[in-house]
């Protein structure tokens, strides 16, 4: 069936919530079931997850975020420089 959520977190020495955090980061819902009140992942999100967690520099799906809009005197000192 896979794994627990309960499970991997115990595995890895985090929380619960922070599975289920990486499950929504990493975009793995369709990688977990539910059987009742359970959760279980598949062989792919735990993978993921595990990566995840051993590699935080590595970039997620979050788009990065955007560069940050010049200042209004610089532009106004590049444009009296043309």
């Amino acid at each position: 069936m896979g794994i627990t959520k309960r499970e991997i977190a115990s595995e890895l020495g985090v929380s619960k919530r922070t599975v289920a955090n990486y499950i929504e980061k990493l975009g793995l819902g369709n990688h977990v079931s539910r059987n009742g009140n359970t959760d279980f992942l598949d062989d792919f999100a735990a993978a993921a997850i595990a990566d995840a967690l051993k590699n935080p520099g590595k970039p997620s799906r979050q788009p990065a975020a955007a560069p940050a809009a010049p200042a209004p005197d610089s532009l106004v000192d590049s444009l009296a420089a043309q």
